[in-house]
């Protein structure tokens, strides 16, 4: 039977790894003049495909954890493939603390 991440561990995926939720903070810091700290903050984390719904984000991070406990993995980063990306899921003692894709962002993703 697959496991699923638990739904606090999703909310962090998404808040913290997908480009529609990044934008949010994206865009509040470049109002208040924080280029450097925007551009800092990007440079520090990796995203999901900026086009994949937060639903396919859901799938592809289920699909990634699994994948790495069928592998007897069970802590650490681990990358496998899933839709045709490279998806890290960082484990402690099997459970997913965080999963995160490939893509680097910059603030000219963000239209600054």
């Amino acid at each position: 039977m697959a496991e699923a991440i638990s739904k606090g561990k999703i909310e962090h995926v998404l808040k913290d790894h997908t480009y529609a939720r990044i934008k949010n903070t994206i865009n509040k810091m470049m109002e208040k003049g924080l280029s450097e700290p925007a551009e800092k903050l990007l440079n520090k984390k990796s995203f999901f495909n900026p086009s994949w719904s937060e639903q396919k984000v859901i799938d592809a991070t289920n699909k990634a954890y699994n994948k790495v406990l069928s592998q007897g993995l069970t802590n650490g980063e681990h990358t496998v493939e899933v839709f045709g990306e490279k998806i890290t899921v960082y484990l402690e003692n099997g459970v997913s603390h965080s999963a995160y894709g490939g893509f680097k962002l910059t603030l000219s993703d963000f239209g600054f």
